[in-house]
């Protein structure tokens, strides 16, 4: 399925988040994936309170909802009983959404409580903002090295304070997924160095 109107740049972008995702390395994103991602952030620290253990359920949980199943029986036009996407569908179907979407999903993203949900999980000490440390150790459960997440970091730290804030983490994930040229760091490396 081609990818029509959407850039080569942007393509790959979508290519290293389903790269990143596919944490069980079998060339599709699933529920298997997620509970991957799951085991991995749990295994960060931070999660031994029975609070913070259900923040990274319904994190996982939204995520899941949000970005693959709903979409799947939605907007992808796939049937209740898919339980995974390969890397080519998620490609086109993404094209098709923002094709038919356009702004909204850009409203999408402005709303998405899986976002929230992710940064409010790794802001480990909740002070509403997420120092190096705790944005390398999320990186690392994608398999990012600390190296290339202390470049993201900076990238996504527009005022260059030392610290990402929520409005700084959501600005660099919708620039991932709405801008077609390369327009700023913090939206190319959102999920780390582009891998395709």
């Amino acid at each position: 399925m081609a990818c029509q109107g959407m850039s080569d740049f942007w393509r790959r972008k979508i290519r290293t988040m389903f790269r990143r995702l596919d944490l069980t390395g079998d060339g599709n994103l699933s529920k298997e994936d997620l509970q991957e991602m799951k085991k991995r952030f749990a295994a960060t620290g931070g999660f031994e309170d029975k609070q913070r253990k259900r923040e990274l359920d319904l994190f996982i949980h939204m995520f899941w909802f949000e970005n693959f199943h709903s979409a799947m029986q939605e907007d992808w036009n796939m049937s209740t009983d898919t339980t995974s996407v390969s890397e080519e569908e998620c490609l086109s179907n993404l094209t098709d959404l923002l094709a038919k979407h356009g702004s909204e999903f850009e409203i999408y993203l402005d709303s998405s409580m899986s976002f929230k949900l992710m940064f409010s999980v790794f802001d480990t000490n909740m002070d509403s903002k997420l120092s190096l440390a705790e944005y390398q150790a999320l990186m690392r459960c994608l398999m990012v090295s600390e190296e290339d997440s202390q470049i993201a970091f900076n990238a996504i730290d527009s005022n260059k304070d030392g610290f990402v804030t929520f409005d700084e983490f959501a600005a660099a994930a919708k620039d991932f997924f709405i801008a077609q040229e390369e327009t700023s760091k913090g939206g190319t490396t959102f999920w780390g160095p582009l891998l395709a």
